[in-house]
């Protein structure tokens, strides 16, 4: 029966069909968009965009002279490893040690899982440039005095170093030049960053230059702010520099709360255009619904038929609403809003757009009610 009503709607009221048709997929549309850009808003409030999965600190020339400095850095791990394990993925701390009276730029890469420090494998230029092994799990935690230093190096000291005054076992060198396949860029560069120790090998008065931990996944603004505290905490307040959070600007915020805005306006506008033009349609068919009260129909069962109608016409034009919005609209603007790939991926991104369908369902449902609930005499005389 509602199928057959909707073809006599389309036949009849084509343009007025058509209308609220167009009516609801255009609402559609710009409601996903809408909330979507309100949605973008709040992932920017709470993501780092210039290092979405990174944290940098770096230590400014008067920090190189401090003593203590290596044993510093080893002091702020343990609460970082504690707060932040389930999303600590890799780090690397570069010092500037002493081999006899030249400063060398030591390396220290590692994984971090269960509160541990753990072989990594996501550098794989530098693993390849080392003949040898990596580090074993017990050298990366324990403190044992061990390094792995460029062929040049270990030709001039052999298989034991002195640095900062302290004796390492050289447990691995760098390979020849010729041997060294890679694509990091130039052999000068690579040939700097074979020389690496342990964190936990670091020596105490060692000076640390930068450290560079990665996520798993992008860091919240208050995940920032924590790391920073460590850091400061450790250090000593306003001697560090981290790397940037970005900050959304006064406009952007006021153009996502205007979005949101216009989101619920819409909805609510929608309903009520929905509601009158059926109310319109209603209207015409009063002759017909009295004479389904006057053969025995109750008005509850006339009404069903009337939702049923509805729901299948707003079904329809919700789905062809979701194809524009997700094959014409979203591909044009995910360059500008960056995080609508992620937005778009969770479910609570379409709640929103539930809440319309039921905004429309309960307006529609007050307005057949009111309508059929006269007696067949009144719908008659209409």
């Amino acid at each position: 029966m509602a199928v057959k009503n909707i073809n006599i709607f389309i036949k009849n009221n084509t343009l007025l069909f058509v209308f609220l048709c167009i009516t609801q997929i255009i609402s559609v549309t710009i409601i996903l968009f809408a909330y979507g850009v309100y949605l973008n808003n709040q992932y920017t409030l709470n993501t780092d965009l210039s290092r979405q999965s990174s944290f940098n600190v770096k230590f400014p020339e008067e920090q190189y002279m401090e003593k203590e400095c290596g044993q510093k850095v080893k002091d702020a791990f343990p609460e970082l490893l504690m707060n932040y394990e389930d999303i600590l993925d890799s780090c690397w701390i570069q010092s500037n040690l002493i081999v006899d009276t030249e400063q060398v730029v030591f390396n220290s890469v590692f994984g971090m899982s269960e509160g541990k420090f753990t072989y990594y494998d996501g550098y794989e230029n530098l693993l390849s440039a080392i003949e040898g092994r990596w580090f074993s799990d017990e050298e990366l935690n324990s403190g044992e005095n061990v390094c792995i230093v460029s062929r040049e190096f270990w030709e001039t000291y052999g298989d034991t170093i002195v640095i900062n005054d302290l004796e390492y076992s050289v447990v691995s060198m760098g390979r020849k030049e010729e041997e060294i396949h890679t694509s990091y860029g130039s052999m000068a560069a690579l040939s700097g960053l074979i020389n690496c120790m342990p964190a936990e090998s670091i020596p105490d008065d060692g000076v640390v230059v930068s450290i560079d931990i990665n996520f798993t996944r992008p860091i919240t603004r208050s995940e920032y702010e924590n790391l920073t505290e460590i850091f400061q905490h450790t250090f000593g307040y306003g001697v560090l520099k981290f790397s940037d959070f970005y900050v959304v600007s006064a406009d952007e915020n006021a153009t996502a709360k205007t979005m949101m805005t216009v989101s619920i306006f819409l909805s609510i506008l929608s309903s009520y255009c929905i509601c009158m033009i059926y109310k319109f349609v209603l209207d015409k068919r009063l002759k017909m619904t009295a004479i389904y009260q006057i053969c025995g129909s109750t008005p509850w069962k006339a009404a069903k038929i009337y939702l049923k109608e509805l729901f299948l016409i707003q079904i329809c034009c919700v789905v062809l609403g979701l194809v524009s919005f997700w094959y014409i609209l979203k591909p044009k603007v995910s360059q500008q809003y960056i995080w609508f790939e992620i937005i778009y991926g969770d479910w609570k991104c379409f709640l929103f757009l539930g809440i319309y369908i039921v905004l429309v369902w309960f307006s529609s449902i007050m307005m057949i009610k009111n309508e059929i609930r006269k007696t067949p005499i009144v719908m008659l005389k209409r």
